[in-house]
């Protein structure tokens, strides 16, 4: 069981024939199995991340740099990566992930979900999902959300695939938002959502048994801009919300409820491979939301879900 980095992690391991069998289940939060570097990438970043260090190309060299300057270093090459679009420099491969695990052959032998959709983990049940707004996290503290125009988000949108009938669908998902506010739904269903449905589909597909979550509460924080972003579901997986935090809300706001609900799901997945709904199918789609309310949603945001068919 593991969130981000760590769902990724999981959906490599779900992909490996050596880890068959070692597992009764897992849960992936918020990372799925479309995240894996071809060794071209890796390599081609790792030039990079030597060269702005001043270091030469090789294992010896960066093992010596100090370990705030390594980390320093890692964080400003994959914002530039992401933000300054320039596939001649980068490679068109970094619309993913600048760093995350390589497809060496041995350790990672492909791409996970290619792995999962031929039947990898069929014998392991799955609970995966993502929170409503997750790229939030990224935009809205910094203020880089106020920053987006509508050549920004076209651009991006672009770079995924995206045609401007695609993004009005988008906005029209969310009247009244802004292009920063609009951006962080597309790249939401980038990195997270659309590879958990892919996943998902993969399971029930080889006939696993897959169960997908979304998680909507919205945090007040930031005049409510932050929205459900990402990492928000962990306290309420593990049922430990901040009494100090919770007494600034409302009484009618305070999430206690929505903490148990979640805990108990996931307790009871663990301890019985069930959560308490229906199995994933592409017919009905079913997707249980944790939200102001815990409610049983079929094919939620259809219309941005089928955009995705043939790119994601």
């Amino acid at each position: 069981m593991a969130q981000s980095a760590g769902g990724i992690s999981v959906a490599c391991l779900l992909g490996r024939p050596s880890a068959k069998g070692l597992f009764a289940q897992a849960v992936l939060q918020s990372g799925a199995g479309h995240h894996a570097l071809p060794p071209a990438a890796a390599v081609r970043m790792a030039g990079h991340l030597a060269e702005r260090l001043h270091v030469a190309p090789e294992r010896q060299a960066l093992a010596g740099v100090p370990l705030d300057e390594l980390l320093a270093a890692q964080q400003t090459l994959a914002q530039d990566a992401q933000l300054l679009v320039d596939p001649a420099r980068w490679g068109e491969d970094t619309t993913d992930l600048v760093f995350g695990p390589v497809i060496d052959g041995d350790v990672v032998l492909d791409l996970p979900i290619l792995r999962i959709t031929a039947g990898s983990a069929r014998d392991v049940p799955i609970l995966i999902g993502a929170n409503r707004d997750e790229w939030r996290l990224f935009l809205v503290p910094n203020g880089l959300v106020d920053g987006v125009d509508d050549a920004l988000l076209s651009s991006t949108a672009t770079r995924y695939g995206l045609d401007a009938g695609a993004l009005e669908i988008y906005r029209a998902s969310r009247p009244g938002g802004s292009a920063g506010e609009v951006l962080a739904d597309v790249i939401t269903d980038w990195y997270f959502r659309i590879p958990a449905i892919r996943m998902a589909e993969a399971q029930a597909d080889v006939g696993g048994g897959a169960w997908m979550y979304e998680f909507s509460w919205p945090s007040p924080r930031f005049g409510g801009r932050l929205g459900a972003c990402h990492g928000l579901e962990l306290s309420f997986v593990f049922d430990t919300l901040d009494p100090e935090a919770l007494k600034a809300l409302p009484d009618g706001e305070k999430p206690r409820a929505l903490a148990t609900e979640t805990h108990r799901a996931w307790v009871h997945f663990i301890s019985e491979g069930d959560p308490g709904w229906p199995r994933y199918d592409r017919d009905r789609r079913p997707v249980q939301d944790f939200g102001q309310q815990v409610r049983l949603v079929e094919d939620p945001r259809k219309e941005q879900r089928a955009l995705w068919a043939a790119l994601r």
